[in-house]
């Protein structure tokens, strides 16, 4: 009996570290086939009926917490059964809604995740406005609120404790996939408060960590890369203010869908409530920043991208997968790749190519052919970083 055992534990030894055994660059590769052949690809579209149908259900059966004050962030949550335990929380970019992403909730439960938390950032989509009786008279007679705060950091805090709050409803703590702006607002979460920060894995999709300079006129691009003054110039050309700030609204920016996502129904999800096939159903206001919002992401941006505040984050329990667009006309995709190669092992990058449309920044509404090579590389980093979490 004894050599049996012995002889059993030789074989069970061999069978996890022998030659058969796949590395975590193996498995996270053979996820990859097998998450994308379960998503649709280019010759088996989703229909603009089947994605508008998808979105409705979920944001019918979606749960909206209550703000804890009038400055507070929100969470919507996307469930299976009660009795998941497998969080996910999603932290959008800027001028989101967590509506917007009911799609890629539907997706990542139907892997097996969940509940899928969605975070309103405080000033933003269903957070309503950080300034609650600051309402701006618009040209014909619109309100509108603007996307404000009184400092960046303020929307790390509202993330750190939105983690601890789903860590304490759930009993584990969520796993992150955070987009554009959010990819800043998680790295600063880590770096503030880093021995509380309980995130258990993170994904970075089109992190904003440096702007292209490209010669086409945009708002974002010129505030961001601070040159203010020719940002004011085109933003009060679009803008319906009459104030002093300037406020972005999606509606109102000259930005085209065709500069952010090659998939226009998708795109409109992101709109609002006038232009949203989902209307007041999900969106009750109109998603606007001002100026002075992004002269605070900029700084809070520029900080997060100091050396020393990066070395907080490299001692870490957690790895980084980055997920950038070939395409991305927003973002200076070398920048992100030089950050995640001073992580070292514990960040890799994944670029989500683009035949035969352009996968660009908003991967996560893009064609089915790019956003299921987003989706797969976000589901295989959790898979095989947090296997025991993993369905």
């Amino acid at each position: 009996m004894v050599k049996f055992e012995i002889a059993l534990g030789t074989i069970l030894i061999l069978a996890f570290t022998g030659p058969a055994a796949l590395s975590k660059t193996q498995s996270y590769e053979r996820c990859l086939q097998e998450v994308q052949a379960q998503l649709p690809k280019e010759s088996q579209e989703r229909s603009n009926a089947e994605i508008s149908n998808i979105y409705y259900q979920q944001i019918r059966n979606s749960e909206l917490t209550e703000p804890e004050g009038s400055k507070a962030a929100r969470l919507r949550s996307f469930r299976n059964s009660e009795q998941d335990k497998r969080p996910i929380l999603i932290v959008p970019g800027f001028k989101e809604a967590s509506s917007k992403y009911a799609e890629m909730a539907d997706d990542l439960i139907r892997f097996g995740y969940g509940p899928i938390y969605v975070l309103d950032h405080r000033g933003q989509g269903a957070a309503g406005p950080y300034h609650p009786n600051r309402k701006i008279s618009l040209r014909g007679g619109q309100k509108a609120h603007p996307s404000d705060i009184g400092s960046f950091d303020q929307m790390a805090e509202d993330l750190n404790r939105m983690i601890q709050k789903i860590g304490m409803e759930t009993g584990v703590s969520p796993q992150l996939i955070a987009h554009s702006m959010g990819t800043v607002v998680v790295m600063r979460a880590a770096q503030l408060f880093k021995d509380n920060f309980k995130a258990k894995g993170i994904v970075l999709s089109a992190p904003v960590f440096k702007i292209h300079n490209v010669r086409n006129p945009n708002i974002f691009r010129d505030a961001l890369n601070s040159d203010r003054r020719k940002a004011w110039r085109i933003c009060k050309a679009a803008s319906p203010l009459e104030t002093k700030d300037c406020l972005l609204c999606l509606s109102n920016s000259p930005d085209v869908p065709d500069d952010v996502t090659s998939h226009q129904h998708r795109f409109l999800f992101g709109q609002p409530a006038d232009k949203n096939p989902l209307g007041e159903q999900a969106m009750q206001f109109r998603l606007c920043g001002t100026l002075s919002f992004l002269d605070k992401y900029n700084s809070a941006r520029q900080e997060m991208m100091k050396a020393e505040n990066l070395e907080l984050i490299k001692s870490s329990s957690f790895s980084l997968r980055v997920i950038l667009a070939a395409e991305d006309t927003y973002v200076d995709n070398s920048e992100a790749r030089k950050v995640c190669n001073s992580f070292g092992s514990k960040c890799q990058v994944t670029e989500v190519q683009s035949p035969p449309q352009k996968c660009q920044h908003e991967l996560f509404i893009e064609s089915d052919a790019c956003r299921s090579q987003a989706i797969a590389a976000a589901v295989c980093q959790l898979r095989i970083e947090n296997p025991k979490d993993s369905p």
